[in-house]
């Protein structure tokens, strides 16, 4: 996971930058993303968005579990070690993007 989770970081800004300059030059591209949308489906950049909010949400839900997880339980410290290692994969992936740069 956090071979994949840098992956996707460090070429987020491309994708962005990418999504931008296709929406403002591509006709075709801006009648694509229009008729995903009218059709009720979701825009392509909240796409590209999830991933990064996914991580952002399993940190939250481990959290959460740990707050109501007694310290004394059999799984206490197989959550924290989770929650350490998520922490530390967005860290890594967030480093090696700035090298990039």
């Amino acid at each position: 996971m956090r071979q994949l989770y840098t992956q996707y970081s460090e070429n987020y800004e491309q994708a962005l930058a990418t999504y931008e300059r296709l929406k403002s030059s591509n006709r075709k591209f801006q009648t694509f993303l229009e008729r995903k949308v009218e059709e009720g489906g979701r825009d392509l950049l909240s796409f590209l968005y999830l991933p990064i909010q996914r991580m952002l949400a399993y940190e939250a839900l481990l959290k959460e579990i740990l707050e109501v997880t007694p310290h004394a339980h059999h799984d206490y410290a197989h959550l924290t070690a989770a929650l350490q290692q998520l922490r530390e994969a967005a860290i890594h992936a967030d480093t090696r993007a700035k090298q990039r740069k």
